[in-house]
This record gives C-alpha cells, structure tokens and sequence, in this order.
C-alpha cells in the first residue's frame, strides 16, 4: 500500500506544473521520505524473517529437541549414529552434569557462524568419546539462564565438567585435537 502511495506522490511531483507544486512541494518531499523509511523497515523485517528460516531450517525442526543427531560412515563402511544431546531446560542439564562423570557443553547459538563451524567437530568428539564422555549443546538463546550462570560472554562457548564441575573452557573455535587431546588426558585420569 505504501508503495502505491510513494508512486502516486511521484507521479504527481514530476508531471505536475512548478508553480502548482511548489508551495506543497518540501511538506510531499518530507512525507515521501517518511514512506521510504517505511519501505525500508518493511524490507528489513521480511529480510530477516527469511534470514531465520534459512539459517535456522524454519519450522522444519525436531519437535523433541532431545537430541541432534548425524551419521558418519566409519572406515567399514559401516554407517554409524553421532549423538549430540540438545539440552532444551536447565533440570535436563543438571541431570546429565550429575550423572556423567565427564561432559563436554558446547554453548551455542543458531545465528553464529564460528558455532556451525565446530558443529561438525563437537560431533566427531561425541563419536571419539562415546562411552568416555557426555556430549551436550546449548543454545544460548534458548536457556538464557545457564549462558548467565556460567557467564557465557562470547560463544561458541565449550565447557568441560568433571564430576559435576567446570574444568576447562575454551572460549572460540579451536582446532579439533586441542578438544581431543584434552579430553583423552582427562578420561585417562
């Protein structure tokens, strides 16, 4: 509708006489860029309306929200399930921090880049250490309340818990082995 108004002022700005238009010609003028500026948010708010269901798969998501899991073929051939629990309220993550002895929290957020990229890392740990090792993700925006209670302030954000409490932090993507080594070296513990 608004695009209709702003065509319509145009058309009657340029077509119509100098002398016609020119006493009402700075109030349209002002009036015109207020519609831009409409047209404008119109477009940012459908952009990122888009954006999410992009990135974020839309409403195409697991309803459960238990657990996010790919396969990975072993060197069999054998195609084998990684798990990576997705943790969706704060009992569900203290109950598995209590008991597991060791756990590995990947703090996340749909939107960041860096955490789509050690995506696949997380799940290659959850396949190295099954058995070993819990392996959980937490979206940042989901459960605000555990980024504030271990004071989350950039993300991705990796913890690991021994017995119940936090050991380690690794603060941005890491290479693969630093997430590894430190885990093997705990688990021989």
């Amino acid at each position: 509708m608004d695009v209709l108004l702003y065509m319509g002022f145009f058309v009657i700005l340029h077509t119509g006489s100098g002398r016609k238009l020119n006493g009402n010609k700075k109030n349209m003028q002002v009036f015109l860029r207020s519609i831009d500026m409409k047209i404008v948010h119109v477009l940012l708010y459908a952009g990122m309306i888009i954006f999410v269901f992009i990135v974020a798969g839309g409403c195409g998501k697991k309803q459960d929200g238990l657990s996010s899991s790919d396969t990975h073929q072993d060197s069999g051939g054998n195609e084998e399930k990684i798990v990576v629990t997705e943790i969706e309220n704060t009992s569900r993550f203290s109950q598995i921090i209590n008991q597991n002895e060791i756990v590995m929290v990947d703090f996340y957020a749909d939107w960041c880049g860096p955490c789509r990229q050690l995506k696949p890392v997380i799940h290659d740990i959850a396949r190295k250490f099954s058995g070993k090792a819990a392996v959980v993700a937490v979206n940042v925006d989901r459960l605000r309340e555990l980024a504030i209670e271990y004071g989350i302030s950039g993300i991705p954000d990796v913890r690991v818990f021994k017995g119940g409490s936090p050991v380690k932090q690794f603060v941005g993507v890491q290479p693969a082995n630093i997430y590894s080594e430190y885990l093997r070296g705990i688990t021989a513990e």
